[in-house]
């Protein structure tokens, strides 16, 4: 997360790796634990860049989400 600015990162590193992660899921090569640790660890590190570019006390300026099919 340290080499990409915020939206690199969602566009570059996180979106990709979360169809990737689907895909394996989808595919029965990874298991649900598998996702949810993807989606964990994926959350810590959008935590991590949240405090680090956006002011204490302002609202967020992203919201992802997964729609259905």
């Amino acid at each position: 997360a340290a080499t990409y600015d915020p939206r690199g990162f969602v566009t570059e590193f996180a979106h990709p790796l979360m169809v990737a992660v689907g895909k394996s899921w989808e595919e029965a090569r990874i298991s649900v634990r598998h996702e949810h640790l993807a989606s964990e660890c994926l959350m810590t590190a959008m935590r991590q860049i949240y405090a680090m570019v956006q002011p204490s006390g302002t609202r967020p300026v992203v919201l992802l989400g997964t729609l259905p099919g």
